[in-house]
């Protein structure tokens, strides 16, 4: 689901702000094999089509970018 490419985006939240930078893919899916918890975040977080939430073993929180049309099929399958 995540966007085609060599970098996908993520967004990462601390201290009452967001900081978004450009991830490898190699690197995002080393977050992605690693993590504690993934799901499909609310509606804020798709607003900005970053609609992964990915939870680290550390505890922190990442979204990333994803292509839009894919994650709508995902959970359309999920019904």
């Amino acid at each position: 689901m995540l966007d085609d490419g060599e970098y996908v985006h993520n967004m990462r939240g601390g201290g009452g702000f967001a900081m978004g930078a450009d991830w490898s893919r190699a690197e995002a899916e080393r977050v992605f094999r690693d993590a504690e918890r993934i799901e499909l975040a609310g509606p804020t977080a798709r607003a900005m089509k970053h609609p992964i939430a990915v939870t680290e073993k550390s505890g922190r929180l990442s979204f990333f970018s994803a292509d839009m049309e894919k994650v709508d099929a995902f959970e359309k399958g999920l019904a």
